[in-house]
């Protein structure tokens, strides 16, 4: 099951400004589940979830904006034995706060912040949470042949932080640059 719910609105704090809110919460059962087993190889009979997920975008005519996403859940297993514990596919309650201006119809700057708390996974193993911070630089053509192609040069874990996300088996990039070019026709 699921319930939403969404906010859109301009001039809301200035002339020009832009707001938009999106807030969901689910709850579900799923038990067509043929494939794992818990750790003492019995296998899982169903997982229960809930949770809650929200958006926000905010922008400003002078080209300020600020973008929020979160997700937060609990994710329980159940044997064909009867244990009750953390599902082995949990994500991490995880956040990321994206800060940019636009200037013009051809540059967007901005920095991004994504972490993820900490938690205890199936195994009763602490993973441990972090927060990496993302650098943007788009250019977007406005004339000639490649008018409407972007040019972005990005800096992503830029503060080289070691880290292993939730589900992943080895630790993350460290801190790398990638320059990118896109052209939609």
């Amino acid at each position: 099951f699921e319930l939403g719910a969404s906010y859109t609105s301009s001039g809301v704090f200035a002339a020009g400004d832009a707001l938009q809110a999106k807030v969901n919460l689910f709850k579900g059962k799923l038990w067509d589940i043929t494939s794992y087993v818990d750790s003492n190889f019995n296998p899982i009979r169903e997982v229960n979830s809930e949770g809650i997920e929200i958006e926000a975008k905010y922008s400003m005519d002078n080209g300020f904006y600020a973008d929020f996403n979160a997700a937060v859940g609990e994710y329980a297993a159940v044997s064909a034995g009867g244990a009750s514990g953390v599902w082995r596919n949990t994500p991490a309650d995880s956040a990321r706060l994206t800060l940019g201006k636009r200037i013009g119809e051809a540059w967007d700057l901005s920095w991004e912040l994504v972490g993820s708390k900490s938690f205890t996974d199936y195994n009763g193993d602490l993973i441990n949470g972090y927060g990496i911070s993302n650098l943007r630089a788009t250019y977007r053509v406005q004339t000639g042949e490649l008018s409407g192609a972007e040019v972005r040069l990005g800096v992503e874990n830029a503060f080289d932080t070691v880290y292993t996300p939730a589900l992943a088996t080895r630790t993350a990039p460290g801190g790398n640059i990638k320059l990118t070019l896109a052209k939609t026709f």
